[in-house]
Formats: structure tokens, sequence, C-alpha cells
């Protein structure tokens, strides 16, 4: 997961267990998302 810092975004794209669906063993989870402010922002995973 990656967790972000500063952003506008919904909280499933949070990047904690709490908010997101974990992803199993061999799958995958592609995150789809539009930056709604421009700025320098920092991330964690």
């Amino acid at each position: 997961s990656v967790h972000w810092h500063g952003l506008r975004l919904e909280n499933r794209y949070d990047g904690t267990h709490e908010t997101q669906t974990p992803v199993e063993v061999g799958e995958r989870y592609t995150a789809r998302v539009t930056f709604p402010d421009p700025g320098t922002f920092w991330y964690h995973s």
C-alpha cells in the first residue's frame, strides 16, 4: 500500500488497513487517481 501525506484523496486510497482492502498474495491492485491539487507531497509504503 501507499500512504499519502497532504493529498485530498478518497479514504480508500489512504493505504491503511482500516480504509483499504488488503491485497492477497498473488493478487494485483492498481490505483487510478487524479491528484486534485498541484504541489510537492510525500508518501511512503
